[in-house]
């Protein structure tokens, strides 16, 4: 047997446990070069994945890239833009409304759409769902833009920008000064919502033949971007025109008959809620304090821009299913069966007030945001908003929904009527403008000046015939040529 000498068991010990730790540091070292060797393969294939995906997009891109055949005359037609792809209803709804109104002036006016390439069912957004039920009936007339489409644009008419929030955000390609640059064509600025972000589109705005915003704070953003130019700096304020959103401006949308009401009326209907998003601080809090003080079981939840479902659907525990709704139609059938509606969002409010049901404003402040902007200043309905702070309560909410549902139903105080009647008056003041555009600074051929003969009826100028020859040649070509 092998007896160690003491005074040599310390080094033979030493050397045993640098032996052990020599092991360990070996196998740690090959642990850490499988791990590295396995980190390091992921991002092989993350950029392999990204480089399929852009190739994919890039193809999707290069196709997105409107080829209008040389047949296709589109010199007649106007291109509406709008962020109507990115799943949020009030953007989604806003082709729509924006060409009924038009139409309501040039009937026959031919339109085409456009959006931002970047929003597409690629990303799981309703493109063509709703958007196909447009006037026009024909999902080909929508172009994804790029910046290089520029050229394309300039075949138009003239290029009408809105409605929505469009100068509250970055929106491509409308914010590259090169693609500005490259109109030549009228650009109309027709009741959108703008904030400080307005700057990114100075080169546009500086183009503009028509600048209008849907509120005054839209109306100040544009009017202090456009005094910074040395063309504009004697801009007056009347100089930048208010021009309401189109959806609030659609008439055509009001329930007059009562259909809507009539059906949220009942003892046990549910009080409905539109969510807003949950992306920032400040929603989440309002979520929070939805869920703490107000919101209880049975009523009824609804998020309109689905990019933010997973975000409150995972965050908050709401007492009932989160409802997706994207589509204004299924929005208004839903709803219906409301005792009231309570909104944190723009248009779930403006569809409400069109509706005939009782409809709330509910956000954080009493100010400065476009749903109290839109109940307590435009619509004059400040017993019709509810800002999210301490004291609100469910019962102060159950309290006044009881009040104003009693003037709903109260025929002879005549308050739905009133609503209606002031949808109605910006109706008018929209055409007002509209007319403006069309027939003065676009050139539009004004239908209602039109001489009759009584022999030949309407005789048509030769901007007349030119379009019906025009518009036929687009029937003929537009399934076959139309963009890709």
């Amino acid at each position: 047997m092998r007896v160690v000498d003491e005074d040599t068991q310390p080094l033979h010990r030493r050397l045993q446990a640098q032996r052990q730790q020599q092991r360990r540091s070996s196998t740690s070292l090959t642990s850490n070069l499988v791990r590295l060797l396995g980190a390091v393969l992921v991002v092989v294939y993350l950029c392999v994945v990204v480089m399929i995906f852009k190739y994919l997009t890039s193809e999707y891109h290069r196709a997105s890239i409107v080829k209008i055949s040389e047949e296709t005359d589109v010199s007649d037609c106007i291109l509406l833009y709008g962020a109507f792809c990115n799943g949020n209803m009030g953007d989604v709804i806003q082709p729509q409304a924006m060409e009924n109104l038009l139409a309501m002036l040039v009937p026959e006016q031919c339109f085409w759409y456009a959006h931002p390439w970047g929003e597409y069912h690629m990303r799981g957004h309703r493109l063509g769902e709703f958007f196909s039920g447009n006037i026009s009936g024909n999902y080909d007339t929508l172009i994804p833009l790029t910046a290089g489409h520029a050229q394309e644009v300039n075949r138009f008419e003239a290029i009408i920008i809105g409605g929505g929030g469009i100068f509250a955000a970055k929106h491509s390609p409308l914010w590259v000064d090169d693609f500005a640059k490259g109109l030549t064509v009228p650009i109309i600025i027709m009741g959108v919502g703008a904030s400080n972000v307005a700057n990114h589109y100075k080169v546009l705005v500086d183009k503009a033949a028509f600048v209008s915003g849907r509120d005054e704070r839209s109306i100040g953003a544009f009017t202090s971007l456009l005094q910074k130019s040395g063309d504009r700096s004697l801009l007056k304020p009347k100089d930048v025109a208010l021009v309401r959103d189109p959806v609030l401006s659609n008439k055509m949308l009001t329930d007059t008959d009562g259909t809507c009401w009539r059906q949220s009326q009942g003892e046990f209907q549910p009080l409905c809620f539109i969510l807003p998003a949950a992306n920032t601080g400040v929603l989440m809090a309002m979520h929070q304090h939805l869920l703490d003080n107000v919101v209880q079981r049975g009523d009824v939840f609804v998020n309109v821009f689905p990019k933010h479902q997973d975000e409150i659907v995972k965050n908050f525990d709401y007492p009932g299913k989160v409802h997706q709704m994207l589509d204004p139609n299924e929005y208004s059938r839903r709803l219906c069966a409301c005792k009231a509606i309570i909104s944190t969002r723009l248009h779930g409010a403006i569809l409400g007030l069109h509706m005939g049901v009782p409809t709330f404003g509910m956000f954080r402040v009493p100010e400065g945001n476009k749903v109290p902007d839109l109940m307590i200043d435009v619509m004059q309905l400040p017993d019709q908003f509810f800002v999210i702070n301490e004291t609100l309560s469910r019962g102060f909410v159950d309290e006044r929904v009881e009040t104003v549902v009693g003037l709903y139903n109260d025929i002879h105080r005549g308050h739905r009527a009133s609503i209606h009647a002031k949808l109605a008056s910006f109706t008018d003041d929209f055409l007002v403008h509209a007319r403006h555009v069309l027939f003065d600074v676009i050139g539009v051929q004004d239908p209602s000046k039109n001489t009759q003969s009584k022999d030949d009826g309407f005789l048509l100028n030769e901007n007349q015939h030119r379009r019906r020859r025009n518009s036929a040649k687009r029937r003929k070509t537009q399934g076959e040529a139309g963009p890709a």
